[in-house]
């Protein structure tokens, strides 16, 4: 885990000092919204996110970069014979670490782009009631938006794709074991680059 987080580190690292050294760096704050289900369609999860992005430029229309983000998760979960509604909302925190990749169409002020996202996530909070729905491991998530400018140097952006995301499923209370498996799910961002 921590040579994953070490090599992470050292990619983002080394990207920030060469963009700043070529003056070709562009950062990003984003705001995201995620929503995962699992393929037995037991458990769900709205994921609420802010992540950082540092991203420079390859070419013209190619940037290679990478960011990190922090997200709150609330969390449905439905067991047969759990009828106490606490036990059917639950919430989580979640630290998420990601590189990117971004295609843009053309080098206009506004128009369209292809992210595609590979990253890790980490639980920062278990649940309390020993049901948890917790994003843990390797995601991938690919995704199509469009920029428009704002003031000088700086776009308003927003994006729509997918999201598979590993997720560990604890589910005590009724008995069964912990479980790992993966989510598919829809992703909603907007953002402001500088």
């Amino acid at each position: 885990m921590k040579t994953k987080l070490s090599i992470f580190f050292l990619i983002l690292s080394s990207s920030i000092l060469y963009g700043q050294e070529n003056k070709k760096q562009t950062w990003s704050l984003q705001g995201g919204y995620d929503i995962m289900k699992p393929m037995d369609e037991q458990y769900g999860s709205d994921i609420y996110s802010v992540s950082v992005i540092d991203e420079f430029h390859v070419s013209p229309k190619f940037f290679l970069g990478g960011g990190v983000g922090v997200g709150l998760s609330d969390v449905a979960v439905f067991h047969i014979g759990v009828v106490d509604e606490d036990h059917l909302r639950e919430q989580t925190s979640v630290l998420k670490f990601f590189g990117r990749a971004k295609y843009k169409f053309n080098n206009a002020p506004s128009g369209m782009f292809l992210n595609f996202d590979l990253g890790y996530a980490l639980c920062l909070v278990d649940d309390y009631y020993g049901n948890s729905f917790n994003p843990l491991g390797f995601y991938f998530s690919p995704s199509v938006g469009a920029r428009f400018p704002l003031i000088s140097n700086s776009d308003l952006f927003f994006g729509a794709g997918l999201s598979i995301q590993k997720v560990k499923i604890d589910t005590q209370l009724i008995g069964a074991p912990m479980e790992s498996t993966g989510t598919a799910g829809y992703v909603l961002y907007i953002g402001v680059s500088f």
